[in-house]
């Protein structure tokens, strides 16, 4: 077989300790296993011959990068490869894992990547990342529902129930501060992982967000959007990925503009999605602040379906984000 013309890109999912936890398809042909004989494994000891030093992370593992290394295939041969790593983070910024795409590349290893090969391999590293960043926020949710959720439960009952005997005005206040905190789980888990934008839509997801992000009105945030059934038939990706968009600059809005208002339009035009989100808060130096974590990660999802991310802004003026999503 001719690995350089018929294998496609390998896939695998890293923890922050660059131990394989996921691997795709093409990696296991590549090496003649199954996903069992290598989840668990160091990542260096199954792909990378240990007489070649260094590897894909620094040493702060905020950057990605790109390499090339030899592969030992199943038949025992070195295959040359080429590496394009991806750091994924958690909501905190905290390295949760990697991503590590794999090319094959044969005797023309030595030739620069065409632009169109570095497009296709970002757009594949950037939506296995985003794919891993969606798995790890359901995982958190769903620790945090299931578990932590319950526990509170039921300290908050034991407690109920001591009062009920004693009285007790302390414990009357911890079960007031305890409710607090189980609604505010239970608020972050609704966040990490929306599950009511598959049951309700679209449209009413981005309502409810809305009413957990600002529950006194304050920035009063409206949404203008087109007809829920419409927006409804757009692929399930594109959806999460406007929900997780408006739901990030919404976060913004309210965390940095000191804005009393906010405007969401998400429309259909006949070929592609048109969001625009805009504040009447204080506003920024567009030129001398870079971007954050969040923008990031809305240029990250924008890029992802081939779109653009335009922001403006300025000292006084507040802010202006447009989002365009093609459709296919």
């Amino acid at each position: 077989m001719d690995l350089q013309t018929e294998q496609e890109p390998v896939f695998i999912n890293l923890d922050p300790q660059l131990t394989i936890t996921g691997i795709n398809k093409a990696g296991c042909a590549l090496l003649g296993c199954t996903p069992a004989d290598v989840i668990g494994r160091d990542w260096f000891e199954t792909f990378l011959p240990q007489q070649q030093p260094g590897g894909p992370l620094s040493s702060d593992k905020s950057h990605n990068s790109l390499f090339e290394h030899t592969v030992q295939t199943a038949t025992g041969m070195l295959q040359p490869i080429r590496w394009h790593t991806s750091i994924i983070h958690n909501g905190h910024g905290e390295v949760a894992g990697s991503i590590a795409m794999g090319t094959l590349i044969g005797q023309e290893h030595n030739k620069a990547i065409s632009a169109e090969e570095g497009r296709e391999s970002r757009k594949a590293v950037l939506s296995a990342a985003l794919e891993a960043q969606e798995k790890e926020r359901q995982l958190l949710a769903e620790e945090l529902h299931e578990s932590v959720t319950q526990i509170l439960t039921t300290c908050k009952l034991i407690l109920e129930h001591n009062e009920g005997c004693n009285g007790d005005p302390a414990t009357q206040q911890a079960i007031v501060y305890l409710q607090k905190v189980i609604n505010r789980v239970r608020g972050i888990s609704h966040w990490l992982n929306p599950k009511q934008l598959s049951e309700i839509g679209l449209v009413a997801a981005i309502g409810e967000m809305i009413k957990d992000i600002a529950p006194q009105g304050k920035p009063h945030i409206l949404l203008h959007a087109s007809e829920p059934k419409t927006l409804a038939r757009l692929d399930a990706g594109v959806q999460l990925s406007l929900f997780r968009i408006i739901q990030e600059q919404c976060s913004n809005i309210v965390r940095y503009a000191q804005a009393t208002r906010a405007d969401i339009y998400l429309q259909l035009s006949f070929d592609a999605v048109e969001l625009k989100i805009a504040d009447n808060g204080i506003g920024f130096n567009r030129d001398a602040v870079q971007f954050g974590l969040g923008l990031r990660n809305i240029k990250s999802r924008a890029e992802n379906h081939e779109g653009s991310m335009h922001l403006d802004s300025a000292p006084g003026a507040g802010c202006r984000l447009q989002v365009r999503l093609p459709l296919k």
